[in-house]
């Protein structure tokens, strides 16, 4: 058995490796890194425009004077008006409440905007209502 290892062992040894080994797995590393840092900035890139978007979402609805500016941007005013969120808030002593109602403007179907809005409103009336009992 011993013997039959060492054989197999030399037949192992005596393969020849051929010349252009080093520059074939030099390249496929090569490719290897490139695609690898093509995925990263990729995902950088989506990350980048999903912190972007929150960041603009927070402050068109915490910033009265932001959401006034850029709604003076042709073309970002249409977002601002969708993104804009009515808000009804309870504060008495036992509970409270903050509701915020998101409203859709600018449509070509206006019928469909005004349910659509008015969907929304009664809903969160509705709720309103319920935690104002």
């Amino acid at each position: 058995m011993e013997d039959h290892l060492k054989d197999l062992n030399k037949e192992y040894s005596e393969i020849p490796i051929p010349e252009q080994l080093d520059l074939i797995v030099n390249r496929s590393l090569k490719l290897s890194l490139k695609e690898r840092r093509k995925k990263q900035l990729k995902y950088k890139w989506f990350a980048s425009v999903g912190v972007a978007a929150v960041v603009f979402l927070i402050a068109i609805n915490t910033s009265v004077t932001v959401a006034s500016a850029l709604s003076s941007i042709p073309g970002v005013d249409r977002l601002v008006k969708v993104l804009t969120i009515k808000e009804y808030i309870v504060a008495e002593d036992n509970y409270d409440a903050n509701i915020k109602v998101p409203a859709v403007t600018n449509m070509e179907n206006k019928d469909l905007e005004l349910g659509l809005n008015n969907k929304y409103l009664s809903e969160n009336k509705a709720l309103y209502e319920k935690v104002s009992i």
